[in-house]
């Protein structure tokens, strides 16, 4: 699962807007995972 979404990730292009999501979903996965 990890190596598909970080696959994912660097198919996406990185943008200040996506990086603020990308940074938020990855906070809300490490609550999730804890």
């Amino acid at each position: 699962e990890l190596k598909q979404r970080w696959r994912t990730l660097q198919h996406v292009t990185i943008s200040p807007t996506r990086i603020g999501a990308i940074t938020q979903a990855a906070l809300a996965l490490n609550n999730a995972w804890k």
